[in-house]
């Protein structure tokens, strides 16, 4: 098994292992599993994208479908749990907008995981900024819905 599809079928058995204990263990209401679910499909996705970036450094080079893969099906969990958030807000004007625009940001910056012409490091710097700026919004939504 390359080494790729090994990293791969961790990161779905973490993600299956994860997912069953915070529905078994852990009830969030809509918007916190919203936060959370755009924690969780930014970092499997960006880990993906960086161990596919790391493979190509290597000379082993790497999938983009298996990428493609990840923030599609991201992108499908973010769309329903956002739907969700919203719903449960209805009464929450002042913090809907909010919401609405962490969602519009983690879908771009899911999409911007695809390596351009840049070198390893700058995709890197380019991953820790949106991080950093979505971590910001949700922490103002965290603020809002205490």
């Amino acid at each position: 098994m390359s080494s790729l599809k090994r990293t791969i079928a961790v990161f779905f058995c973490l993600f299956i292992a994860v997912s069953a204990f915070s529905d078994d263990q852990v009830k969030r209401t809509p918007p916190e599993q919203f936060l959370n679910d755009v924690s969780f499909t930014w970092l499997i996705c960006g880990m993906n994208t960086e161990t596919a970036l790391n493979r190509a450094a290597v000379g082993e080079g790497y999938v983009p479908g298996e990428i493609s893969k990840c923030i599609e099906e991201s992108k499908e969990t973010l769309r329903k749990s956002y739907k969700s958030a919203i719903q449960h807000l209805s009464k929450r004007k002042d913090v809907q907008p909010m919401v609405k625009d962490l969602y519009s940001y983690a879908i771009a910056s899911l999409d911007s995981l695809i390596p351009s012409d840049e070198s390893q490091r700058q995709w890197k710097q380019r991953y820790n900024e949106r991080d950093r700026k979505m971590n910001e919004m949700k922490q103002r939504i965290k603020i809002e819905l205490e």
